[in-house]
């Protein structure tokens, strides 16, 4: 399918097979002449790009300040920053390192006098830097890690 026209924002482009630069093979540029947002989505993931992306302006990821739970509370494929604010909450388990290839969290505890565990998926093997679990013990201590894609998240 090749496309050589300017498309209004409001007009979706759905396309099975490859899509062509002005009808030759090689690189195509998305993006929207009016500052307008510009998302690629396969079957209602982002799809991951093989190779460099360079950002020219700022990125957004999500912030979750949790101000109320039970003592665990399981990140969910929407999380990327969670600050942990309340003392109901005393551990966060992480999802299964080998469903989130290279995904990137952060933990941050949000309260002064409590100590949070930072714990692995029970039942699920992973570790975290050889570790089953990490404590944060400290106010605006944080936690950052990346999932190996196999059985472990590492510290970064």
């Amino acid at each position: 399918m090749v496309y050589n026209e300017t498309l209004p924002l409001s007009v979706p482009i759905t396309t099975i097979g490859d899509i062509f630069n002005d009808g030759q093979p090689g690189d195509v540029t998305i993006g929207s002449t009016d500052g307008g947002i510009v998302t690629i989505f396969s079957n209602g993931n982002i799809v991951d790009l093989n190779g460099s992306l360079n950002i020219n302006d700022s990125v957004s990821f999500n912030f979750e300040n949790v101000i109320a739970g039970t003592t665990d509370y399981s990140i969910n494929d929407t999380h990327y920053l969670v600050d942990i604010s309340t003392t109901d909450i005393t551990n966060v388990i992480l999802p299964v390192a080998s469903a989130n290839n290279g995904r990137r969290l952060i933990i941050s505890n949000g309260l002064s006098n409590h100590e949070i565990f930072v714990k692995i998926s029970p039942g699920s093997g992973d570790l975290i830097d050889d570790l089953s679990a990490v404590s944060l013990p400290l106010l605006n201590q944080r936690l950052s890690l990346i999932s190996s894609g196999t059985n472990k998240w590492f510290i970064v």
